[in-house]
């Protein structure tokens, strides 16, 4: 049995609105007050699975809800504080178990094909989220990599979220396998609720902390946001950087509009940068070509030039030769 110690705990009661004609229940939990940064109340994900028989990568100290293989209205190892190390496999803290830090998700789980890792966090109370950090795993020699992409979409009652989601790109590392804090730039946006979705680079997944930056905010929210549903999670290609992808309504027409990092220039200077660059390194190989044909040339011409026979000194000792 794995035991979390804390100072002093708090009692949360969570409404867990059930199925149409069945009994509504309060979950009634215990809390460690010290292990809830920035007003996180629980987080949903999809539990944890096993990899081979001894390397156990399940939410272990999760004190929430768990129904086919869905965990809920709970907190565990992605808040605790505790980092993995760079090699999961193994023991280095010694906690006695292999991969005790890491949570971990494997893309060819059934039903999975295609979609990405859902995660849902549900905070106390409104907060304007500048930043997210996840503590990944990159062991790629073992088939794990930090996921390809990301998505953040936000609600204020969890069950409509915004069709604006922040989009994240990460750039493959094949090179080094530590382990890294991976930021997502919220931008500022607002709500109790955020979900993340991460696409698979590699087989596997692997997490060991989540948290955030965010302030709260105060004013009048109301329930329901927007009347546009969030989008299917499906295949999609990765888009590069961070970006936020934003539809609005002008007199009835919809506008599409995205707010980049950068200026929206900056792809298209970068691409010219890159010609530039190519056609000094192309302009310069040929001029060495051709510095090297040329001297080639020279150093031919001047080795057939001194193997012609001296005539001028034959002629003299010709005449030499004529007057004695």
């Amino acid at each position: 049995m794995d035991v979390r110690i804390c100072p002093h705990c708090v009692t949360i009661t969570r409404d867990i609105v059930a199925p149409a004609g069945e009994v509504k229940l309060d979950y009634v939990s215990n809390t460690c007050s010290s292990l809830i940064p920035d007003g996180l109340l629980s987080y949903s994900i999809p539990q944890g699975l096993l990899r081979g028989p001894e390397l156990n990568l399940t939410d272990r100290t999760y004190d929430g809800l768990e129904d086919a293989g869905q965990l809920s209205h709970g907190l565990g190892q992605l808040v605790d504080g505790q980092k993995g190390r760079d090699n999961f496999r193994l023991d280095l803290a010694g906690y006695g178990k292999v991969g005790y830090e890491w949570v971990g998700w494997r893309n060819d789980t059934p039903g999975w094909a295609g979609h990405p890792l859902e995660m849902l966090f549900e905070f106390e109370k409104v907060r304007n989220f500048s930043a997210t950090h996840l503590h990944t795993n990159n062991l790629f020699t073992k088939d794990v990599q930090v996921f390809s992409h990301a998505r953040a979409f936000f609600s204020m009652n969890g069950h409509i979220f915004s069709p604006e989601p922040v989009h994240f790109s990460y750039m493959p590392d094949l090179v080094l396998e530590h382990s890294r804090n991976v930021t997502i730039k919220l931008h500022h946006r607002i709500g109790r609720f955020l979900k993340l979705q991460l696409y698979f680079a590699s087989r596997w997944i692997l997490l060991s902390e989540v948290s955030f930056d965010s302030v709260t905010v105060t004013g009048n929210f109301t329930e329901a946001e927007a009347d546009n549903p969030m989008p299917e999670s499906g295949r999609e290609y990765p888009l590069q950087r961070d970006e936020v992808k934003s539809t609005t309504k002008v007199n009835g027409s919809a506008a599409g509009q995205s707010t980049r990092s950068g200026t929206g220039e900056e792809p298209k200077h970068y691409i010219g940068f890159v010609i530039g660059i190519l056609t000094v390194v192309i302009l310069i190989l040929v001029a060495a070509i051709v510095f090297i044909v040329f001297r080639n040339q020279r150093l031919k011409a001047a080795g057939s030039l001194s193997s012609i026979p001296p005539v001028r000194d034959d002629l003299q000792r010709f005449e030499s030769e004529k007057v004695s």
